[in-house]
């Protein structure tokens, strides 16, 4: 009884993480600052994509 309540709490745990990953992203201190350089529109939206890929390839 305790395995499989073990597998159910580790599948919604996998599961929690995947949903919420939009993930690194959304725990990268400099993509946040990103974002919002982006939304005070200090950046265009072209120099916000090539930051942003550049950081996104930084953390893989």
């Amino acid at each position: 009884m305790l395995a499989v309540l073990l597998v159910v709490l580790g599948v919604g745990y996998a599961l929690y993480r995947v949903v919420t990953r939009g993930g690194l992203s959304s725990r990268d201190p400099a993509l946040r600052e990103l974002r919002v350089a982006y939304a005070q529109g200090e950046l265009s939206e072209d120099e916000f994509k090539q930051r942003k890929d550049v950081l996104e390839e930084a953390n893989q």
